[in-house]
């Protein structure tokens, strides 16, 4: 059969009153068909499709009659090739197969490609026109007054950033006053707390160099010194409400951890750095008409296998031969072979 139409979908309004909607694009079978209805996918239990007289469309029979704001009936091939030409026809089966599978493996690279990208949504396909419009410096991309496309805004981003930041600003300071006349009036419970302190320095509550004065919530209490290297921390359980607490040392990451990429609480170390995968775990210059190695890192040594043929060892071994290589000379094809875990075979041709 021919495809005169370039037409593959048929929008409809689910009103909540008709069951049956007709469609006009060609199919092969029914499953070719599918409906979504304010853009959710509908299961094909929901409802059946039959094919009209003419082959030229069909029409699609809910169970029980729809309702949303928007629906789309529109046609969905697999992406397969699945005609074989019989060996008794004149034509080649080989040549037809392959023009026909390479027609279908181009279809579903641009598929794949176009997976990738921003895409309208299929309820829209017949209200929204998606094209970009012609760029000016300085201008963001958005939705048009009316959403049915797109547009550039008439602003400059940055200087609208500005403006809040400038309202920011003048919030802040409004607050700041408010601030001011808050502290004022705090002002004489601060001299009686400073007085209650005082009194009890007076008073020879702190008794030994490092001693601090705090308040329990009723008086001015003393608050002994801690050990050395200790830090002063809040704690409402205690009864001066904070105490002096150890500080835990921090530990570095592993080899293992630096390539499992899980731990958030160790630091990096210059020693295990090169472990994690983002980071290039061994390097070298290696002048082959000399033998010499002029300059490296993680690299143990170079041994000299003949012509155009060295093996690298490296200094730390890797946990898996699941590493990757590359590397460049002169004139030359660089390839690697025989790759272990210390070690990889390198071969230059011309």
């Amino acid at each position: 059969m021919t495809v005169s139409s370039e037409n593959n979908s048929t929008a409809f309004t689910p009103n909540g009153s008709l069951q049956a909607f007709d469609f006009t694009f060609k199919y092969f079978n029914t499953n070719d068909v599918l409906v979504k209805i304010d853009g959710v996918l509908i299961n094909a239990s929901g409802y059946t499709v039959t094919m009209d007289s003419s082959g030229e469309g069909g029409t699609v029979t809910f169970d029980s009659a729809p309702t949303g704001s928007s629906g789309i009936i529109y046609r969905e091939l697999d992406f397969t090739q699945e005609t074989r030409i019989p060996t008794a026809d004149k034509l080649g089966r080989g040549t037809i197969e392959t023009a026909i599978d390479k027609i279908t493996m181009l279809a579903q690279q641009v598929k794949e490609i176009t997976d990738r990208c921003l895409q309208i949504p299929i309820a829209l396909l017949t209200t929204f026109n998606g094209e970009l419009p012609a760029p000016i410096a300085n201008r963001a991309l958005m939705i048009n007054g009316t959403a049915n496309g797109l547009a550039l805004s008439s602003y400059n981003p940055d200087d609208a950033a500005n403006a809040v930041s400038a309202s920011e600003a003048a919030i802040a300071a409004a607050s700041t006053a408010a601030s001011s006349e808050a502290a004022a009036s705090n002002s004489a419970s601060a001299a009686s707390a400073s007085a209650a302190s005082a009194a009890a320095v007076g008073n020879g509550v702190l008794t030994t160099k490092g001693d601090i004065v705090v308040h329990n919530g009723t008086t001015a209490v003393r608050l002994p010194i801690g050990t050395n290297a200790q830090v002063l921390a809040a704690d409402s359980t205690q009864a001066a409400g904070a105490k002096w607490s150890d500080i835990s040392s921090p530990t570095a990451a592993s080899q293992s951890e630096q390539e499992s990429m899980l731990s958030t609480s160790k630091f990096v170390s210059p020693a295990c750095q090169h472990f994690h995968p983002s980071a290039a775990k061994a390097w070298l210059r290696y002048d082959r008409n000399t033998s010499t190695l002029a300059a490296s890192n993680g690299v143990l040594s170079v041994t000299d296998g003949g012509t155009g043929v060295f093996t690298i060892t490296w200094t730390t071994v890797f946990s898996s031969v699941n590493y990757c290589t590359v590397g460049s000379a002169n004139a030359s094809t660089v390839y690697f072979s025989s790759k272990l875990v210390g070690s990889v075979v390198v071969s230059m041709a011309t």
